[in-house]
């Protein structure tokens, strides 16, 4: 099981939030789930 710092204490979680920076980045999320993508084909 993973925890996030929530609010000053260690969580476990059931939603979380990314920032388009992240998604977008340059090795970001985005581009990890392509390379991902291409080379299961």
């Amino acid at each position: 099981m993973r925890y996030m710092h929530i609010d000053g204490a260690w969580r476990d979680h059931i939603g979380y939030a990314m920032t388009s920076e992240e998604i977008a980045a340059e090795g970001g999320l985005l581009a990890r789930w392509q390379r991902v993508r291409a080379n299961a084909r």
